[in-house]
């Protein structure tokens, strides 16, 4: 993403809906995997302007880490109180990856090219028994201008997503769309941005503030998702919805005993 698209995510992402309810979503999905408080690590990866720490370090010890300088410079502003690491994961953070019990990466393996191969690295550096928690852009029949502009190389299907993992040691806990509940409405907004050829938002994207009101009602709608993916999170159950805008999975990495029965 360019500078003007991250100082925007900057000054928007603790007031808009989306930012928001993905939050909130998140929140809740780590809060279920991990006890509060000092004793569990939780990286994200991607962590850009530092929002979703924010809140997770309200409740755990957070480490962020992003390869673009204006981004973790607005991090390091907005949140002093978190470490922030300019670089990328695993290798600039490679001491410290068997430390971390659980690593966000909130819509980051899109914007990389060949993002097995990354996520890959990340998992043979994670220590046994750690959690990943991954969210990503579904459908890529809503492709447009919003995805070109956030640097995305692609959208993904169900299992264009679990290829990511498949021949990796971890186990899937659980995998959905999420985002369903908005989704005839993005839908529609993304199609008239294909036809138009133009974002709907500022600097390319389909981002910018509605009126309180509104911003509020997109807010509870999406956020009201949470409940439902949780419950099929623990019951470790199929999908919550068959579409949605954005696509999550919950895994976690084998321990050497369980790799030792496997083989």
């Amino acid at each position: 993403m360019d500078h003007k698209l991250i100082e925007l995510n900057a000054e928007i992402e603790d007031r808009h809906w989306w930012f928001c309810a993905r939050r909130s979503i998140l929140v809740d999905v780590v809060r279920h995997l991990l006890p509060s408080g000092p004793g569990s690590r939780v990286l994200d990866i991607g962590c850009g302007t530092g929002g979703n720490l924010a809140v997770l370090a309200e409740h755990f010890d957070c480490t962020g880490i992003d390869p673009a300088k204006v981004a973790i410079k607005f991090a390091r502003e907005r949140f002093p109180q978190i470490e922030f690491v300019r670089g990328s994961a695993p290798g600039d953070l490679r001491d410290l990856m068997p430390t971390f019990d659980l690593i966000l990466m909130a819509d980051v393996l899109a914007h990389v090219e060949f993002e097995i191969d990354m996520f890959s690295d990340i998992v043979a550096a994670a220590k046994p028994g750690s959690y990943f928690v991954l969210t990503v852009p579904a459908n890529q029949r809503m492709w447009s201008e919003h995805d070109v502009s956030h640097g995305h190389f692609r959208r993904y299907a169900p299992d264009r997503f679990a290829k990511i993992w498949e021949q990796l040691p971890v186990d899937r806990l659980f995998t959905s769309h999420f985002n369903w509940r908005l989704y005839p409405l993005i839908r529609t907004i993304r199609t008239l941005s294909q036809v138009r050829g133009a974002s709907s938002g500022l600097h390319g994207s389909d981002l910018s503030v509605p009126n309180s009101i509104v911003n509020k009602m997109l807010y509870q709608i999406f956020a009201g998702e949470s409940s439902k993916l949780i419950q099929g999170l623990e019951q470790q159950s199929g999908p919550v919805s068959t579409y949605g805008v954005s696509l999550l999975a919950v895994l976690q990495k084998q321990r050497a005993a369980e790799l030792r029965k496997a083989a």
